[in-house]
This record gives structure tokens, sequence and C-alpha cells, in this order.
């Protein structure tokens, strides 16, 4: 598993925007953004302006330990060279034949929910829409991990592109991942499926 963490102070301004990390590590361009070219979509967790690792779980990729109650701030960072869709949400229908699309409100799915796209270097406030657990679904045109030879993670898969978001050039396909915080790793369901 390939995963970009650019570790730095996180400035919040007045309308919530988060600086981009201008300290060069992880690969980053001076504006936030990986450089060009990379195989995979990266992006930061940060939570109370502290840039969070995933866990070593060994099916999942994007769980990372953390409390499973509001924090003062959770922000999404998109680290990447290719825009990231999200949806995040305090609550979720899981296992009961609810889909998610990120970037998509799923008007069956509680609310609220908070969706939006973010370009290379870009982040969102979501601490409205944090309780820990699920925390967001994220979509982008290259995968978000390299395969690494043993069995693909549970919290990442593909769809097919949805047709209400334009996408990067001709991706056709939708890779996604899904955050989830909380001790341990509890191997949540996927919400996309």
């Amino acid at each position: 598993m390939k995963v970009a963490a650019v570790l730095g102070l996180v400035l919040l301004t007045a309308c919530g925007a988060v600086a981009p990390d201008d300290s060069g590590d992880g690969g980053a361009d001076s504006d936030g953004a990986a450089d060009a070219g990379s195989p995979i979509a990266t992006f930061d967790l940060v939570i109370d302006g502290v840039v969070q690792s995933p866990e070593s779980c060994p099916a999942s990729h994007w769980e990372f330990d953390g409390d499973e109650a509001s924090a003062p701030t959770v922000v999404i960072r998109n680290t990447g060279d290719v825009k990231l869709v999200y949806t995040a949400a305090p609550y979720w229908s899981v296992g009961v034949g609810t889909t998610y699309v990120p970037g998509l409100v799923n008007p069956a799915g509680p609310t609220p929910q908070d969706v939006g796209t973010l370009a290379p270097g870009e982040s969102v406030d979501i601490s409205a829409f944090y309780l820990g657990n699920y925390t967001a679904l994220l979509g982008a045109s290259k995968p978000f991990s390299l395969p690494d030879g043993g069995s693909p993670p549970s919290d990442e898969g593909t769809i097919p592109w949805p047709s209400a978001i334009p996408d990067d050039g001709d991706a056709g396909t939708m890779y996604v991942a899904q955050v989830y915080v909380a001790a341990g790793c509890p191997h949540p369901l996927p919400l996309w499926k």
C-alpha cells in the first residue's frame, strides 16, 4: 500500500477552508497538491490540526484510529493530482440496501449529507458532519492504493463514473475509498455496494 501523508500544521481560515501545506513533504508541490503523474489519488484526514495515519488493518486501508465522537475540526484535504468528490455525513444507512455514490446526495439516506468536489490542493471542513465511525466516501479517477499482492481492501472499490458528475477526461470508472474512524480494526461494511 502506498499512502501519501503530508505532516504539518493546518491553518483554518474564517470561512472554514484549510491553507495548503507548504512544507514540501510527501511529494507535494507548494500548492499542497501531489506531483503530477502519481498513479494513485491521495488525501489527508486532519483531525484537530493533526494529519491522521491509517491503521494497519489487514483488510482495510482507510480505517483511522480515533475517538468515535465529535471533534472540534475535521478536514479532508486533496493531496493528489486529480479531483476528489466526496460525501460526508454523521449518519449512514448501512447494510439495508441503501448505497451511496461519492459526490451525490442519496435521497434515501439519512440527512444531513455534505457533498462536493475538491480540486488538487483544496480542503473541506466536515466538522459539522463528523461523529466518528463512517466518516466520508471519496471518489476519484485514480485508485487510492496500489495492489500489494494480497486480497483487495474491503474499503476500496470501483463503480461506473456517475453521469451527474463531470469526470477527469475519459475516466469511465470511479475509484472509491471509504473513510472510517474508530478504535481497532472493526472491518466496516462498504457504503457503495
